[in-house]
């Protein structure tokens, strides 16, 4: 079983802090499964986060991976990405 895609965590360096727009972090990344939100300080003004995420499970076994990108209106400003195996 499976959902979702593996995030493009191979595009990442094309993407410019500050500078790529919410275009062409699509167009690089492809379209997210999800959208919300992020405050890193109570007094920062919160920003939109992109998810991406693609799980795999024989039953026994899940892998799991997602990115996650930071947009400020519509310019990408940085991403974190995740991936685990689980037995």
């Amino acid at each position: 079983m499976s959902f979702g895609a593996p995030p493009r965590t191979d595009r990442l360096d094309a993407l410019r802090v500050g500078a790529s727009s919410a275009e062409e972090v699509a167009r690089a990344l492809g379209e997210p499964r999800g959208l919300g939100g992020a405050q890193f300080t109570p007094d920062s003004p919160a920003g939109q986060v992109w998810f991406y995420e693609y799980v795999q499970s024989d039953g026994k076994k899940a892998r799991f991976k997602m990115l996650l990108v930071f947009m400020d209106r519509d310019r990408y400003m940085g991403h974190m990405w995740f991936s685990a195996a689980h037995l």
